[in-house]
């Protein structure tokens, strides 16, 4: 598999043989990161539904 660009994200399987996806989409009023977790089956479904996730936040901005 190959590297991918700085700030994309992470993706890591769990215990439980599921992907998990993160991805970092700014702050919150609290001061603390806001993280954005998808999960899927493969690690290919996992990519898959954080680049939708990338592409969403950059269409319409942060999630409130």
């Amino acid at each position: 598999m190959r590297t991918r660009r700085k700030g994309s994200g992470s993706v890591y399987q769990t215990g439980d043989c599921r992907w998990r996806g993160t991805i970092e989409a700014g702050w919150t009023s609290k001061g603390t990161r806001r993280r954005i977790t998808v999960s899927g089956r493969t690690e290919r479904e996992a990519l898959r539904k954080l680049r939708d996730k990338e592409r969403e936040i950059a269409r319409t901005g942060i999630p409130a």
